[in-house]
């Protein structure tokens, strides 16, 4: 510090020189790296789908207490790298992931750049795939197309009878319990 900054204005306070701290802060500022915030944006969609579905595996942690936290975050939370926004809980960074801003901040503009391509799909498409999966499904659980009600219905009768043994002893403990 230089003389200058023991002054004393009128009031009594001391006076800075503000030349000599602009200076300091300029020569910080130089020192300083600067981050670039290329290196955490992903460059494809895969990358992106990647990054995405491990920043959630992350939240799906269950019995676990653990903070989500990132170089760029002082605090504990959930800490967006590419839009520098931080969530105190996990439902509105989910939210955050899926929303517009995010998906604009790490370079995907519509739907249909997230999937990767931007391919027409028509009606007649979609028909098709809904009929090759329903052909699958069905050869997967060994049907033949058939539906058999009979079977259906003793299913659920047997289903409707645990539910009222359930409800039945439920009312003799509570039962119980009173007397």
């Amino acid at each position: 510090m230089t003389d200058t900054n023991k002054e004393k204005d009128k009031y009594g306070r001391k006076t800075w020189d503000e030349e000599e701290y602009a200076l300091k802060a300029k020569q910080r500022y130089a020192k300083k790296p600067i981050l670039s915030d290329t290196n955490n944006k992903p460059k494809t969609a895969h990358d992106y789908l990647k990054l995405r579905s491990e920043q959630i595996s992350q939240i799906d942690k269950l019995q676990k207490i653990s903070f989500v936290s990132s170089l760029n975050s002082n605090n504990a939370g959930f800490y967006c790298d590419v839009c520098h926004r931080k969530f105190k809980d996990n439902l509105k960074y989910i939210d955050h992931l899926n929303s517009k801003e995010h998906l604009v901040n790490s370079g995907f503009d519509d739907d249909s750049n997230i999937n990767g391509n931007n391919v027409d799909i028509t009606l007649d498409q979609v028909i098709d795939r809904l009929r090759q999966l329903s052909e699958k499904k069905n050869l997967k659980n060994g049907d033949d197309g058939v539906i058999d009600f009979s079977k259906n219905i003793e299913l659920r009768k047997s289903i409707e009878e645990k539910q009222r043994e359930k409800k039945r002893l439920k009312r003799q403990r509570k039962r119980q319990k009173q007397q």
